[in-house]
């Protein structure tokens, strides 16, 4: 989102921001055309739960008194979007449910709806998804889905005629990387400090069933040459740290990464994997942007291929294998070891075409301002 918004303001379009207010500290950004509204929608403050780990849709489903903070928090917004709309020129709504929804509520301004993921599969099980979807599309807003599979989804909710109306107000195109945050990292400061030899795997996302970080261990056990390094945090990180005991040294956990963090991390490993999964519910991935943004610095990419990561396949330095494979996974990581990092050439090439610069005329086509 950070970079999506200082995109939109070095092209010109300032940006205000509305968000929930986290349950702890709020850290405003410093970029002076991006302006952030946190939100306040419950109270206590600590049952503010939308911008904490492990992530929305996870904390309902395990949590179900958790949808009464969740609906205070659309209302809220509603009300903000119609307070404030006679100040924007448009709207834009990531996720579907509840953003699309309260922006079509309360303006009539231009209205591109962003589509990730977890808000089709939210559709996908409400009794009133189906009405939600033909509603938004009948309303005219535009539509950009980060992967083909999610428009096929969205599509499938809608009748033949609204089906061809979303075709003509759409696009298919996955966020951009800003490149500069990307590449120059500290390689052999950032193996110093944590005690990296030899060939290192690199995991990085949130500990949710979805991501399924335990396959970067059952990797770490059919590949004794590498050091496994996770970085992110989340739900099932006890589990996690209990099963990688029998692992010593050639597991090791970062914690929640920065911006510096997560740069030395991609110049200091050799592979990055994805190993997520479709699981039993229908969920599964939209377009992770830590696959354009490993290849980007250079870092080759092995990932099982589930939702919209069949998507990647033809990207230059980026692997796809059946999803919970652990064997063709290893295959493919000691392949790309062997072949090294990517070099200047291939990734100047993918940083034209995955920089903000590129993707964000092409994401804002269907608001046709």
């Amino acid at each position: 989102m950070r970079g999506f918004c200082a995109a939109c303001g070095a092209a010109g379009m300032p940006v205000e921001v509305l968000c929930p207010e986290p349950a702890g500290a709020v850290v405003l950004p410093v970029d002076p055309s991006v302006r952030v509204r946190p939100l306040a929608y419950f109270r206590p403050r600590r049952g503010q739960f939308l911008s904490a780990s492990p992530g929305a849709p996870e904390a309902l489903a395990q949590t179900p008194s958790l949808w009464a903070p969740a609906a205070a928090y659309s209302a809220r917004l509603t009300a903000a979007v119609l307070r404030r709309q006679g100040g924007y020129r448009a709207l834009v709504s990531h996720w579907l449910v509840p953003c699309a929804v309260s922006g079509a509520l309360a303006s009539s301004r231009p209205h591109l709806a962003i589509v990730h993921g977890s808000d089709v599969h939210l559709l996908e099980r409400l009794s009133m998804g189906r009405a939600f979807a033909r509603w938004l599309v009948r309303e005219g807003l535009g539509f950009a889905f980060v992967s083909k599979d999610l428009q096929r989804r969205f599509v499938a909710l809608l009748t033949p005629k609204l089906a061809d109306r979303l075709h003509r107000r759409s696009v298919v195109q996955s966020m951009g990387v800003e490149p500069s945050t990307l590449a120059g990292g500290d390689r052999q400061g950032c193996r110093a400090r944590l005690g990296l030899r030899g060939p290192v795997v690199l995991w990085l996302g949130r500990f949710t069933p979805l991501k399924r970080p335990a396959l970067a261990l059952d990797l770490a056990e059919a590949m004794p040459e590498i050091t496994v390094v996770l970085a992110g945090a989340g739900p099932q990180e006890s589990a996690l740290r209990r099963k990688a005991r029998s692992l010593g040294r050639r597991v090791r956990f970062c914690g929640w990464v920065d911006a510096v963090g997560r740069q030395d991390l991609l110049a200091a490993a050799d592979v990055l994997v994805i190993t997520s999964t479709a699981l039993a519910d229908g969920r599964s991935e939209g377009a992770p942007v830590v696959a354009p943004e490993a290849l980007v610095a250079g870092l080759p990419v092995v990932a099982t291929g589930v939702g919209g990561l069949l998507e990647l396949a033809d990207f230059v330095g980026l692997d796809l294998v059946p999803d919970g494979d652990v064997v063709a996974l290893a295959a493919a990581c000691r392949a790309r070891l062997a072949s090294g990092r990517l070099d200047e050439d291939i990734r100047a090439d993918l940083a034209r075409e995955l920089d903000w610069r590129t993707v964000l005329p092409r994401l804002l086509a269907p608001l046709d301002l």
